[in-house]
């Protein structure tokens, strides 16, 4: 690109326009032209300065010198801002037209050159009327940048325009039409971006992939990638700072604090002085979050256990997990129900089932019988999407549960374990039952137990019988004693004849006696000595060694009962001693004497 600068405003094309007016320096030192020979180092201004901006051939801007071989000059320097930052300078043009006044035979000697930095860096000279023109080239010998082609101030680019006689006339005149700069450069333009497919993508970060084909004259100053929800990102918007060096090459950029289960449109982005570059858009969906308030019921359910959650914004399916067992994808749902955990179960126990504890019914019951919940697993839900899954969400426990229990009481059919049928009205935990066996034969029980959700349990069975409570009085138990004077005692061991019990039932029984008045004739009453109509009644439990007095007539002995814990088929001896009364009649007496047996 040429750009040229002008001292002039006519309707001559221009190669850029400026926004800023040129500027006039003037030489303000003798030390910046005056050469080693100098005069005295005076300097006189030019007339009508502005005329160097027309190139109109009437106007001219002149000064005149009047000492011979002392240069007389001034400085002018030129607002670069058209040119872009970073252009590649090429070479600079200066170009003076000029003549030598009417009285003037060979001329003074025109140099035109240029200053910069503070220094003089080139110039060039004619002696003849017209135009001198000299370019300088970009870094031969002096480097030209746009940087110190820019710089303000008195450090910056500056074209010198002076001239000086050189023959023996002391006044001479130079007049100039105009002065011109031409800059030649390239420009630096946007960098050439491609954007690559996006890596690493997780709910809230991921790595975008770009590459820099081309800086467009100069290394970028910032690039990376953009992004955002909706499509035509910009560097207005959020964006990640890319690695390497700003050259050509790949590069990637971290994106951070994305949103879980969302859409972004990335671009690869690059900015020179020469604008920004974007690469072609991709998109990407992140991972969705993991789900939250997972919660599993704990026993709530006999037959499943109830998993629920708060469903992760973009996710389109789930998985939940029991222990390290991936259950499979449940659909886009907030529920779950795993009809496969542990089951509950019923610990039946062992039947008790009473033994002649009493002579009306068998009392059944359980020992050790529990309804026990199902397996404690733990539970967890993962999301996922077209992209991936979710972090594992928090964790919870829930087990399934066991309803409440039912009983059925079963009894056998005969004295043995085997045949069983179910009793009637028999479904509570503890059950009487008045059906069984009341010929002192026993019966076998178990009971049935079932609960929701659970498979039914048997328990053990028990043997189980109604007391039966029995006597036998050997010899018929009649006894007789003869003929007796008054006032006489006669026992059963003096007859030889001594009433023996024997428990026929099939309990331990205790025993215990009574006695009847004397029946007959005139009655005999009872007593503790003897009278008149009056007699003593006896028994012994231990042959004769020691007796007790029947007290009241028709009362039982006891308690305690004078024999007891008799055990089954055992026998207890009831020796009888009868005192007859000191008078009565002559008549046959009838006494009347019970064995009781209890159950001991």
């Amino acid at each position: 690109m040429i750009l040229i600068f002008l001292w002039f405003f006519s309707d001559l094309p221009r190669v850029f326009n400026f926004s800023s007016k040129i500027r006039e320096i003037e030489a303000v030192t003798t030390t910046v032209f005056a050469t080693s020979n100098s005069a005295d180092g005076a300097l006189e201004g030019w007339t009508n300065p502005t005329y160097a901006y027309t190139d109109d051939g009437t106007n001219f801007t002149t000064r005149v010198g009047t000492v011979k071989n002392t240069w007389y000059g001034t400085l002018y320097g030129f607002d670069l801002s058209g040119i872009p930052d970073g252009s590649t300078i090429n070479s600079v043009t200066i170009t003076a037209e000029w003549k030598n006044s009417a009285a003037d035979t060979t001329g003074p000697v025109l140099s035109v050159g240029a200053q910069l930095g503070g220094s003089e860096i080139s110039t060039a000279t004619s002696d003849t009327t017209g135009q001198t023109t000299f370019e300088l080239v970009n870094n031969s010998p002096i480097g030209l940048t746009t940087a110190n082609l820019k710089t303000t101030g008195v450090s910056g680019f500056w074209a010198i325009l002076r001239f000086r006689r050189t023959d023996n006339t002391a006044t001479h005149t130079a007049s100039v039409d105009y002065v011109k700069v031409l800059v030649d450069y390239t420009a630096v333009t946007a960098p050439t971006v491609t954007t690559q497919a996006v890596g690493s993508v997780e709910s809230t970060t991921a790595t975008g992939n770009g590459n820099i084909t081309n800086t467009g004259g100069q290394n970028a100053n910032a690039w990376g990638v953009c992004y955002r929800t909706t499509s035509g990102c910009t560097t207005a918007d959020s964006v990640a700072a890319g690695s390497g060096t700003g050259g050509t090459g790949a590069f990637t950029a971290s994106m951070v604090g994305l949103s879980s289960g969302t859409t972004y449109y990335i671009k690869a982005y690059a900015t020179n002085p020469g604008g920004t570059g974007y690469g072609n858009e991709v998109n990407i969906l992140t991972k969705p979050a993991a789900p939250t308030n997972v919660a599993a019921t704990d026993g709530t359910n006999a037959d499943k256990v109830t998993i629920t959650w708060t469903k992760s914004t973009g996710a389109t399916n789930y998985h939940v997990w029991r222990d390290s067992t991936d259950l499979g994808a449940t659909g886009d749902v907030a529920t779950f129900d795993d009809t496969g955990a542990g089951a509950p179960s019923i610990t039946a126990g062992s039947t008790v089932a009473s033994d002649g504890t009493s002579t009306s019914q068998v009392d059944l019951s359980l020992s050790g019988a529990s309804t026990n919940n199902g397996t404690t697993h733990t539970y967890k839900v993962v999301a996922s999407n077209a992209t991936g899954n979710s972090v594992d969400s928090a964790t919870n426990t829930g087990y399934r549960g066991v309803g409440s229990l039912t009983y059925q009481w079963q009894r056998s059919a005969a004295d043995s374990d085997a045949t069983y049928s179910d009793i009637s009205g028999a479904t509570s935990a503890t059950y009487s039952d008045t059906g069984g066996a009341f010929d002192g034969s026993g019966r076998y029980y178990k009971c049935v137990l079932s609960a929701t959700g659970v498979a039914g349990q048997t328990s053990s069975s028990d043997r189980g019988f109604v007391a039966v409570i029995s006597v036998e009085i050997s010899a018929n138990g009649v006894i007789s004693y003869g003929g007796i004077s008054f006032n006489t005692s006669k026992s059963t061991l003096q007859l030889g004849t001594s009433p023996t019990a024997r428990n026929n039932g099939n309990v331990a029984e205790d025993f215990t006696i009574k006695t009847s008045a004397a029946t007959g004739g005139v009655g005999w009453t009872l007593g503790t000595i003897t009278g008149s109509n009056i007699f003593v009644y006896e028994f012994s439990v231990n042959n004769g060694t020691n007796w007790t007095k029947f007290t009241t007539a028709d009362t039982y002995v006891g308690p305690p009962a004078p024999a007891t814990n008799i055990a089954v088929n055992g026998t207890q001896n009831f020796d009888l001693r009868l005192t007859t009364p000191t008078f009565s009649d002559a008549v046959e007496k009838t006494i009347t004497v019970t064995i009781l047996a209890t159950q001991h």
